[in-house]
Order: C-alpha cells, then sequence, then structure tokens
C-alpha cells in the first residue's frame, strides 16, 4: 500500500470510527464473553477484598523517528481536512 493510499486509509478509518459506535460495541461483547467464559476473574480475595491476583503495570516508551513523526502529522492533517468536508449534526 503506497503513502497515499496510507493517508486515505487512516482518514476514513478515524472518521468512520468517529461516526460509527461499532469499535466500542465489539470491545464491549468481547469483555462480556471473556467474563462469562470465565477468562476474566471478578473474585476478590476474601482477607482483603481485593482482586485476587494484580497485574503488573509497565509503561511502555514509544520512541518514534522523524519519517513516523512526519506521517503522524501528515495523517492530522489529511483528517482535519476531510473532516470539515463532512456536515456533522446531533439532535
Amino acid at each position: 500500500m503506497g503513502a497515499d493510499a496510507n493517508r486515505r486509509f487512516l482518514v476514513t478509518a478515524h472518521a468512520d470510527s468517529m461516526l460509527d459506535g461499532t469499535p466500542t460495541l465489539r470491545m464491549n461483547e468481547f469483555v462480556l464473553a471473556a467474563l462469562e467464559a470465565g477468562k476474566i476473574s471478578l473474585d476478590l480475595d476474601p482477607e482483603t477484598e481485593k482482586p485476587a491476583q494484580k497485574a503488573e503495570v509497565e509503561e511502555l516508551e514509544f520512541v518514534l523517528d522523524d519519517k513516523a513523526e512526519a506521517f503522524i502529522e501528515s495523517s492530522k492533517k489529511a483528517f482535519a481536512t476531510e473532516l470539515k468536508r463532512h456536515d456533522l449534526k446531533v439532535s
């Protein structure tokens, strides 16, 4: 996929997710299905009344080169331009 195709895809993907609740719906369905299947434990430790297992949190640091930063800025501008072409109304 060329750079122009990537930009068009990103603009379309962002615009669609802004206007459509499908990604949130799918996430909710995934979480509820995982809870029902017992893949996510909601059991509390009887002594502490806190979750029995606590995952360690690790910060992920992303270091982007100039090419990636430029692509992100270009995508933001393309998204803003595309968004201006839409007439969004909430009623």
